[in-house]
């Protein structure tokens, strides 16, 4: 039997489209965006959380390879089990019976290259948002399995189920529940469908359980905490509020505005911010190739329906309808305030994700049809034509996405003093809190050219207090007490006489202050009696707090 290259396998298809997208970013540095902020040390996470497994990992792959290597490394594996994991979904669930082998693969590869570029995974990279992008990457797998659990229940199919539900829990703990939706839409549907199945209710039940016992079990290690509200997790959640959710809001103006964003896969609260450029900039007739998506979407719902594929456009179909609902924040409030843990999303265009997996199953057989249309009314002539304009469709509904999102990130390495600075505190400092200033949680550095989340806690050796306030709309800071503390003292800290002694009472001995974003208005700290500059470099100024009431 003739064998397939491996280059011509979706394996080698997917990652030459990682590298399409990643190859500007493979010299050595860091991509700096947002809130992907590597550092040379991936440190043990301090607290238990639901990603614990994955930041553990990380670090051990540290002790061997650089972590510019490893965040590269960790992007190409997100993009690549983005495109595969959909593909093998499509394969799947894909009607055995209708039409030709090319159409059917053309819609195989059509789908993972969809789900892969589209502006909803554009925005979430642009963001830095690779847990996000994890979890997402991993939703075609979970929803292959489910599909699979569902057709034949039995311990095999239901441990495999709990794996990917639990990996999922450890990447992106927002993709979590959008799975475990998919899963409950899932079940409750073979419930029904078979329904006078005397034998396989019973089976089905059983083993649902068994996925959900081997889940928990897995999963334990993060969840208990949070369920006993004793996790940081916990903590976030019950500090997100209304401010917090119009701050994060999906955006458009008006209700209207932000149905078409969703249906778009848009709608981010970021894309109001201008940091970056949208794909509409690149094509006036861009919401044309958005209708020309939709337009598949829905030949290959209608597809399904006629070849009696029925319960999956009820699955997928549901899961899409509300996943809008979802998404564009109706009755969020509500779902904030009497479902347990929903108000983690205060960001309720993440639902998107789950839109984008409704919007391949269904857009791979449009594009089957397509192919299989053209074909017959344009033989081979047709056919190549469908061929190229499917398999280019993806890419053209979202060229920023390609070489390196046009450029607009590139590698960048922290400044040589960044160093000399962290080897002088890891000297001095011992055990004793260093104050990072600007107090922002998100600024511009001169090294990056661009805002990101900061650094310094993560960069430094010493134990670091940064700022924790988003700063975006109404959103609320969320720290420890001793950010909480300084949260209130920097704002009046220029006037303050006795800001070194406030200082000295949170066991702060150090003040380094980058020279970037807004550092000129802290010069006051050259006058501020008990804070003596002891270095300075071509980015970084370093002040002791001289107050007799410190305590180390």
């Amino acid at each position: 039997m003739h064998k397939r290259p491996a280059l011509l396998s979706p394996w080698g298809i997917y990652a030459a489209l990682a590298l399409a997208v990643l190859a500007p970013w493979l010299p050595r540095g860091y991509i700096l965006t947002l809130d992907m902020v590597f550092t040379p040390h991936l440190r043990m996470p301090a607290s238990v959380t639901s990603s614990y497994l994955l930041r553990v990992l990380l670090h051990v792959l540290n002790l061997a390879l650089p972590s510019d290597v490893i965040q590269k490394l960790l992007l190409f594996a997100i993009l690549l089990l983005m495109g595969v994991g959909m593909y093998r979904l499509v394969r799947y669930q894909a009607p055995r019976k209708s039409g030709t082998g090319v159409a059917q693969t053309v819609g195989m590869y059509f789908a993972g290259t969809l789900y892969m570029i589209n502006p909803f995974t554009y925005d979430r990279l642009m963001a830095g948002q690779y847990s996000v992008l994890f979890g997402y990457a991993l939703l075609p797998w979970l929803a292959r399995a489910l599909l699979n659990f569902l057709e034949r229940p039995a311990g095999r199919t239901a441990v495999v189920l709990a794996a990917w539900l639990a990996a999922i829990g450890v990447v992106s703990i927002h993709t979590l529940g959008m799975a475990l939706l998919l899963m409950a839409a899932g079940i409750w549907l073979a419930l029904w469908r078979r329904r006078n199945q005397d034998e396989y209710l019973p089976k089905l039940l059983c083993f649902a359980l068994l996925t959900l016992a081997v889940f928990l079990a897995a999963s334990s290690y993060w969840l208990v905490p949070l369920v006993l509200g004793k996790s940081a997790t916990a903590d976030t959640i019950a500090s997100i509020g209304s401010g917090d959710r119009a701050a994060f809001a999906t955006v458009d103006r008006g209700m209207v505005g932000r149905l078409g964003n969703v249906l778009r896969l848009q709608g981010f609260w970021l894309e109001a911010r201008g940091m970056y450029t949208l794909p509409q900039a690149y094509s006036r007739a861009w919401g044309l190739i958005a209708l020309l998506v939709w337009v598949l979407v829905a030949m290959g719902a209608v597809s399904y329906w006629r070849s009696g594929r029925r319960m999956l456009v009820v699955l997928f179909g549901s899961a899409g309808v509300l996943a809008i609902f979802l998404a564009v924040g109706i009755a969020n409030g509500w779902l904030s305030a009497h479902v347990p843990f929903f108000a983690g999303y205060r960001e309720p265009q993440k639902f998107v994700a789950l839109l984008a997996l409704v919007y391949c199953v269904f857009a791979a057989r449009g594009a089957a049809v397509v192919v299989e249309l053209w074909t017959l009314h344009g033989g081979r002539f047709g056919r190549t034509a469908a061929l190229i304009t499917m398999l280019a469709l993806p890419v053209v509904y979202t060229p920023v996405m390609l070489w390196g999102c046009n450029r607009q990130l590139h590698p960048v390495q922290y400044p040589a003093d960044w160093f000399a600075m962290n080897n002088r505190l890891k000297a001095i400092a011992g055990n004793s809190q260093t104050l990072f200033l600007p107090w922002h949680l998100y600024m511009s550095y001169g090294f990056t050219g661009r805002i990101i989340a900061s650094p310094a806690p993560q960069f430094f050796d010493v134990p670091i207090l940064a700022g924790d306030n988003p700063e975006f709309g109404g959103a609320a800071a969320v720290g420890s007490s001793a950010q909480r503390r300084l949260g209130e003292i920097m704002p009046r800290a220029g006037s303050d006489a006795n800001l070194a002694a406030e200082l000295a009472v949170l066991h702060v001995q150090y003040v380094l202050l980058a020279k970037d974003d807004d550092f000129a208005r802290y010069g006051y700290l050259d006058h501020t009696p008990g804070l003596t500059r002891v270095m300075s470099s071509a980015t970084l100024e370093l002040y002791r707090n001289d107050t007799h009431e410190y305590q180390p």
